[in-house]
């Protein structure tokens, strides 16, 4: 039989219509709907109680039925019918191995991103291990066990100032209070970005004679990594010519 439903239809129009039989839905008489033609018969032409009919008509009911005319054709609608679940199994186990394949490519972007981040963290390892070496006196031989707390505390400093940037000669105001929101402003009116910084602190002592350094941390690592970036774009401006941000490092970097 065809699974075209062009060629199900011509099937179904193909048979005469009757009188018990109806396009439409009687919201007041109790009908059922032929699985095959689609037409609304009266659960009396059907030879069906008023309750067979409502029990048939249960979504959670998992039968169908056929009228008195599409009846010997019952072996064609069951083949149809057989097919059709056919094709939704089929489509049912493609989607899941398309949502599988996909699993397994995430998967392997997450393996490789580790794999790099495994890679950078021992090249900061071994960037810190030979620092340490470097800062050794020469008949010094520190123990195994001082060098990794040396080398877990610089990296833990490393992280704590990823976020952070220095801003060097930056205007002084008298109230520190003010030196937030003009420093953002400078990062709006020069990068063009609007950002949020979780902490702004003069360091040292005042002096009078030039602005002390400015620590800034922000939320986003990424607006640190775009504002080191452009700081060239200081220069065009006259009022922040004699700005220069950088990094806030450790000792050893």
């Amino acid at each position: 039989m065809s699974k075209d439903p062009i060629k199900r239809k011509e099937l179904a129009s193909s048979v005469s219509p009757e009188a018990n039989r109806s396009k439409k839905h009687n919201q007041e008489e109790c009908s059922i709907q032929c699985q095959w033609c689609q037409l609304w018969v009266h659960s009396k032409c059907a030879n069906l109680k008023d309750e067979e009919c409502a029990i048939l008509r249960k979504p959670s009911i998992n039968l169908v039925f056929f009228c008195t005319t599409c009846a010997p054709n019952l072996d064609e609608a069951l083949e149809f019918i057989e097919d059709n679940k056919t094709d939704k199994s089929v489509h049912s186990l493609v989607s899941k191995y398309d949502s599988l394949a996909q699993s397994v490519k995430d998967l392997s972007s997450k393996i490789e991103s580790l794999f790099s981040r495994n890679s950078n963290l021992q090249m900061e390892i071994d960037s810190v291990s030979e620092s340490t070496t470097t800062h050794t006196q020469p008949n010094e031989k520190p123990t195994s066990a001082a060098t990794t707390l040396t080398i877990l505390d610089e990296l833990a400093d490393r992280e704590r100032r990823s976020k952070n940037l220095i801003v060097y000669n930056f205007r002084e105001a008298s109230d520190s209070k003010s030196d937030t929101p003009e420093i953002k402003d400078l990062i709006k009116s020069v990068f063009d970005l609007d950002v949020n910084l979780t902490k702004v602190a003069r360091l040292g002592r005042r002096n009078e004679s030039k602005p002390r350094p400015l620590l800034i941390s922000l939320e986003d690592v990424l607006a640190r990594g775009s504002i080191l970036f452009q700081s060239g774009k200081l220069r065009n401006f006259d009022q922040h010519k004699n700005v220069y941000i950088a990094p806030d490092r450790t000792k050893m970097e």
